[in-house]
C-alpha cells in the first residue's frame, strides 16, 4: 500500500471541505441545541397565535403580540442559510490572498502520524494528538486543532488509499474525535 499522494487543490475541493466543516459545526453542541430550541419556540408561538385568533382577537393584534417570537428563529436560519451560501465566495478570496493553499500538496501517513506538505507549509500531526476529522463522499477533513481544516478531496485518491486512510483515522484517531 502506497501511503502518500500529490495533488493540487482545486476551488470546488474547498468548497466541498468547508461545507462539510459547516454542516458538522452546526450539528453539533450549541448549535444543534439552538435550533432544537428555536423549533419549540416557534411551535408554542404558533399555538399562541393560534389561541389567540380562536379567543377572537384581529389578525394584526395575534401577529403584532408575536411579531419579535415569530421572526427570530426565520432570522437566525437566514443568516445560518447565508452564510452556507456565502463559503465559495469566502474560498475565493482566500485563494486571492493566499494562492499558495492551491499549489501541489503531498499527503503522507503511516501508523504514527499524517504530513501533509505544501508551498504554503508542512503539517506534521500525531494521530494522538489529532482533535478530530472528519469524512463525506467527497472531501476528508483533518483537524489538528478546533478552527484548523486540513482538506484532502477524496477523488485524488485510489480506492485503496481511500480506504486505508479511514482506517487508520478509524483505528488512531478514535479517542481524538470530538468533531
Amino acid at each position: 500500500m502506497h501511503r502518500e499522494v500529490t495533488f493540487t487543490p482545486q476551488l470546488g475541493d474547498h468548497f466541498a471541505g468547508q461545507r462539510l466543516f459547516y454542516a458538522r459545526y452546526l450539528r453539533r453542541g450549541w448549535g444543534l441545541a439552538v435550533l432544537i430550541a428555536m423549533a419549540f419556540v416557534e411551535l408554542g408561538s404558533l399555538a399562541s397565535f393560534a389561541f389567540d385568533l380562536t379567543r377572537g382577537e384581529t389578525l394584526g393584534t395575534s401577529v403584532a403580540s408575536h411579531l419579535v417570537v415569530i421572526l427570530a428563529p426565520i432570522v437566525v436560519l437566514g443568516i445560518t442559510v447565508w452564510n452556507w451560501h456565502r463559503i465559495p465566495a469566502q474560498v475565493r478570496r482566500m485563494a486571492e490572498q493566499q494562492p499558495s493553499l492551491f499549489s501541489e500538496t503531498t499527503w503522507r501517513w503511516d501508523d504514527s502520524m499524517l504530513v501533509a506538505e505544501s508551498a504554503a507549509g508542512t503539517s506534521r500531526i500525531d494521530w494522538a494528538s489529532l482533535y478530530g476529522w472528519l469524512a463525506s463522499d467527497s472531501s476528508i477533513v483533518v483537524r489538528p486543532q478546533e478552527r484548523i481544516v486540513l482538506i484532502l478531496p477524496r477523488r485524488v485518491l485510489t480506492v485503496e488509499q481511500d480506504t486505508d486512510l479511514l482506517a487508520v483515522l478509524d483505528r488512531f484517531a478514535v479517542k481524538a474525535r470530538r468533531s
